[in-house]
């Protein structure tokens, strides 16, 4: 079975999913607690949301972008599932 390597998340993505977080009540210039819910570890919390975003893979964003086109701000962080683990 072959295997893909995965591709690194483009600068349009990227874009859209500070778009998205700015829309669902997220800081959009650094990471902060509530990105935990979006995967961000505690290492990558004094990271800038751009800087985070570019270190994602193109699922991953897609997958991030999904939950935040999904989920308000309030619900999101109400959980303590995260959606990428680690």
């Amino acid at each position: 079975m072959a295997t893909q390597r995965a591709r690194k998340a483009t600068a349009s993505q990227i874009q859209r999913a500070i778009l998205l977080l700015g829309k669902a009540g997220y800081d959009t210039v650094f990471i902060n607690s509530n990105f935990k819910y979006l995967g961000a570890t505690m290492a990558e919390r004094d990271w800038t949301v751009e800087k985070w975003l570019s270190a994602k893979k193109s699922f991953e964003l897609d997958m991030i972008m999904e939950r935040l086109q999904n989920e308000t701000p309030s619900e999101a962080r109400g959980k303590s599932v995260t959606l990428i683990s680690r």
